[in-house]
């Protein structure tokens, strides 16, 4: 039986709503993913005991251990659960990136390091979900270079970690593509920001402009992201968002910092021009007292 042929039985077992949204869910991945390897696990170990829900994959990725080897599996899963649906992106190194970047737009969906589930695409942004797929896939292909390859660039990484160059540039083109109705509202914060301090630099990270102390610190491992000040989220049609990835660092008075998100995360929104004037001292005053905050050196 072929791969195809086990996947259309799986999905076709399955009670409605659940069997047409995995129907919408196969066709959406497969057609982000064009020409992708596609599995099917069956949930079974060798032994033909049910370890796992079955699950359907997409696209191929290069998994090693600490002893060396290395094993073939997918990319992006998708797994029907006793109360919805499960999509795995796997690959993803920041294990806070999905809650982060797309859990306060996702709607009623649970997000762990690489899971996202969910009872119904009913109740969620399937936008947000495909844009969280798409991050997904390109995070992996990353990471599909030779190890020797990655290795040097690590290293490389590591060497130039005490300082950061800007990469006004790359924003530079991202806001010229921008098709946000709010893109205004993203160049005056993008302004406010940088002028806070001549030590702030910006780049692409998270796929939307990101800012960070580009300063010297002492040492620290990457993946903590310390440096790292806030992130534009656009992916809201009625305001613009900035993610502060450890906004909690500032004890905000203000009003200006939401949320109380256990990973330190904190957002601030703008629904427009007005109130990025009327919030721009708070704006500032906050990346001050976070940048007072860094292990600088």
């Amino acid at each position: 039986m072929t791969v195809q042929k086990q996947i259309n039985d799986y999905i076709a077992a399955q009670p409605e709503p659940k069997r047409s949204e995995m129907r919408q869910l196969h066709r959406m991945i497969a057609a982000l993913m064009p020409g992708c390897k596609l599995w099917f696990l069956d949930g079974k170990d060798e032994k033909g005991k049910i370890v796992s829900n079955p699950n359907i994959g997409y696209g191929s990725r290069t998994v090693e251990y600490a002893n060396g080897k290395t094993r073939e599996f997918y990319q992006i899963g998708v797994s029907a659960n006793t109360t919805g649906i499960s999509v795995y992106i796997l690959g993803l190194e920041d294990k806070q990136y999905l809650a982060r970047t797309f859990g306060p737009d996702l709607g009623k969906a649970s997000v762990t390091g690489y899971c996202i589930k969910f009872k119904t695409l009913a109740g969620i942004n399937l936008d947000i979900l495909k844009a969280a797929i798409q991050s997904g896939i390109g995070s992996a292909s990353r990471r599909s270079a030779p190890a020797d390859s990655r290795k040097r660039a690590s290293m490389k990484s590591q060497q130039a970690a005490l300082t950061k160059p800007s990469e006004p540039e790359k924003v530079d083109a991202f806001i010229r593509a921008l098709t946000h109705h709010l893109a205004n509202v993203v160049v005056a914060l993008r302004k406010i920001i940088l002028s806070t301090a001549p030590e702030i630099g910006e780049e692409i990270k998270w796929n939307a402009p990101a800012f960070f102390f580009a300063g010297s610190m002492k040492p620290f491992n990457p993946k903590e992201y310390k440096r790292h000040i806030a992130v534009f989220n656009l992916h809201q049609k009625d305001c613009v968002r900035l993610v502060f990835p450890s906004g909690a660092r500032v004890n905000d008075t203000s009003g200006l910092m939401e949320g109380d998100y256990a990973d330190g995360r904190r957002l601030a929104l703008f629904h427009n021009m007005e109130e990025v004037k009327r919030k721009q001292a708070q704006l500032q005053s906050v990346i001050r007292t976070w940048l007072k905050t860094l292990e600088k050196q």
